[in-house]
């Protein structure tokens, strides 16, 4: 029997944050398998660092958010800074510590909220391209623009922003989730123990496959940008 081979690449990442340093290196010596690894593993799974303190807190920040939104809480998980400790971004931001200045950049892996966001994406979309709605000044035409391009794009990718479709009562879904974010905020701020943050943002994945898939490409590119 041939005992289980585990990547040198990821073999001595052995704690639970790895600095973004240690992880980047772990990237560009590692092929798919690792990459894919590392983005299970460290990047979207466990104890986020910024709930390090009080991790009960964290879980019952995914019950309320999935109450809320009507989805499972193992459905959500926090990732980018607030999941390492360090951002794994592209220069000039690679390893910056996770701060009050800092978002929670949370994500919704659900094929139901995934769809029902389309479905409202397309309900505006079509609005905007029929001139039933009209952006309020230039500045939000050129988002709106912007956002039916991006949009699509990643819809055919597998997820979506919500956050890109107008929070305007004939987008509920929309305004929902928004509110959600927003409430996040204000909650954690009266919450005894809870991490100091910016805002809450959250992207919406149909399923794991595509979210482990995108995670890996933007591990990829910033390994790349930080070995050039």
């Amino acid at each position: 029997m041939r005992p289980f081979d585990v990547p040198i690449a990821i073999k001595t990442i052995t704690t639970a944050h790895p600095t973004a340093n240690v992880i980047i290196q772990a990237a560009s010596k590692g092929g798919t398998l690792e990459l894919e690894a590392i983005s299970r593993l460290w990047l979207s799974e466990g104890i986020p660092f910024a709930f390090r303190e009080m991790p009960a807190l964290y879980e019952v920040l995914r019950d309320w958010i999935s109450k809320r939104l009507s989805i499972h809480a193992k459905e959500i998980t926090l990732i980018g800074s607030g999941r390492q400790g360090s951002s794994i971004s592209p220069p000039p931001k690679t390893g910056k510590p996770f701060d009050m200045e800092s978002d929670l950049d949370w994500t919704i892996v659900s094929e139901s909220l995934f769809y029902n966001c389309e479905k409202e994406f397309n309900t505006w979309a079509d609005d905007y391209k029929n001139d039933t709605i009209h952006p309020r000044h230039p500045s939000e035409k050129g988002f709106w623009d912007e956002n039916l391009i991006s949009c699509t794009n990643t819809i055919q990718r597998g997820f979506i922003d919500p956050h890109k479709i107008p929070t305007w009562d004939r987008y509920p879904l929309s305004q929902l989730i928004a509110q959600t974010m927003w409430m996040i905020k204000g909650k954690c701020e009266v919450t005894e123990g809870s991490p100091k943050f910016r805002k809450s943002t959250v992207r919406v994945y149909r399923d794991w496959h595509g979210f482990i898939g995108q995670l890996s490409i933007n591990l990829r590119h910033v390994a790349r940008a930080c070995h050039q």
